[in-house]
């Protein structure tokens, strides 16, 4: 980079150079750069300001998590569909509360049968892959409330051995 700024020396522009210790050797490797148009990443400054790199990344947005205190809150609310995206032989099972079964390794084939209306809660063991598939989700309907269970059914199963607070309290839209 300091090459490129300032002008000078020889870039190692679509260039890899590997050293090896041991011999004392330098490797240079040529890599081909990728054809314009086949990646999207920001030409100019306002694309730099816009572009979602989380969504470029493939990295969860969190904003979409709900708490085990405002789950148990939604529940008794009102218009709620609830999906639990474990395996269906995984422990433990949930005896409390109605849900739809809708393994993470078949949800993109679900997708189109899931109604987007309404609310949508999903949640799992942990609560990653269900953050997994609200973002899926979201991609499909991106207009749909939809959460992921914070802390999956672990989290809620131990609200019983804690007083629950939430720290943030979700707000939920009636799109009708």
């Amino acid at each position: 980079a300091i090459k490129i700024i300032t002008g000078i020396g020889e870039p190692l522009i679509n260039k890899i150079i590997s050293y090896n210790a041991l011999q004392n050797l330098f490797y240079e490797f040529f890599v081909s750069p990728l054809k314009a148009g086949s990646y999207s990443m920001p030409k100019t400054l306002e694309e730099f300001k816009v572009f979602d790199y989380n969504w470029f990344c493939g990295v969860a947005n969190h904003s979409h998590e709900i708490s085990v205190a405002d789950f148990d809150i939604l529940r008794t609310a009102g218009d709620l569909t609830i999906i639990d995206v474990r395996e269906s032989d995984e422990e433990p099972k949930v005896k409390d509360f109605s849900y739809h079964q809708i393994p993470l390794s078949t949800f993109d084939n679900a997708l189109p049968t899931i109604n987007p209306n309404g609310v949508i809660v999903i949640f799992c063991k942990s609560g990653k892959r269900s953050l997994i598939a609200a973002n899926k989700m979201l991609q499909a309907y991106p207009d749909c409330q939809v959460y992921s269970l914070a802390g999956g059914v672990e989290a809620w199963l131990a609200r019983l051995e804690t007083p629950h607070h939430s720290s943030q309290r979700f707000q939920y839209h009636d799109h009708h």
